[in-house]
């Protein structure tokens, strides 16, 4: 392997327990003092390292002979401009191969185009007003739980409230990708005994994020 290939390389994508049990202990550890640049940066490297890990799949599962690791490397990792390596063409790919619902498809691409402002503008935009934009552009089932979210938050005094409702998006948005991740990986039978049980049901999600440890 060259020398530039191995500084090409780069862990594969988490897998998502692991990435959900990062965002959990990042976002509750420090919660009323971290920076929502911080917080949005985060957030935005483990969703598409999800998001990665499901196209990944998929070529898998479409050419399992020809989609090894180097070759998939070469289209999300490797220099100078991996053909993949854009947040944005990876929702718009893998909404055309059905990966995201269309209907996700604004909520992802609003997402990774907030996370790219946070990135890059030496003053970051106000995420207790952005997250009111992120929220209209899930489907309407989506924004009605967020919008319950609020009204609870609001009751309760909570602070900074639009935290909470942003972990909320994010965690919306990881369920999406978990979804058709059980569909490549495992039968409909496992789907329906995991999903049973599984921490992020929608009913679940109206609490606040787990409180530090």
């Amino acid at each position: 392997m060259s020398r530039q290939s191995k500084r090409c390389k780069r862990s594969l994508p988490l897998d998502y327990d692991v990435a959900m049990e990062m965002l959990r202990k990042n976002i509750a550890g420090d919660y009323a003092e971290h920076p929502d640049r911080g917080l949005v940066l985060l957030c935005g490297a483990i969703v598409e390292q999800q998001l990665e890990k499901l196209l990944r799949l998929k070529f898998q599962d479409i050419a399992p002979e020809l989609a090894t690791d180097d070759e998939l490397d070469f289209w999300f990792v490797n220099d100078p401009l991996p053909p993949f390596g854009s947040a944005g063409l990876k929702v718009r790919f893998a909404c055309l191969m059905k990966l995201i619902k269309q209907g996700m498809k604004t909520a992802f691409s609003g997402f990774f185009s907030l996370r790219n402002r946070f990135a890059h503008e030496p003053i970051p935009p106000d995420l207790s007003k952005e997250i009111i934009v992120l929220r209209g552009q899930l489907p309407q089932e989506f924004q009605d739980i967020c919008k319950m979210l609020e009204n609870k938050l609001e009751k309760s005094e909570s602070p900074m409230p639009y935290r909470t409702v942003f972990w909320l998006f994010v965690t919306i948005l990881m369920m999406e990708l978990r979804i058709n991740n059980f569909s490549l990986t495992v039968c409909k039978e496992c789907v329906r005994k995991r999903s049973a049980s599984c921490s992020l049901r929608v009913d679940t999600l109206l609490g606040e994020p787990p409180a530090a440890t």
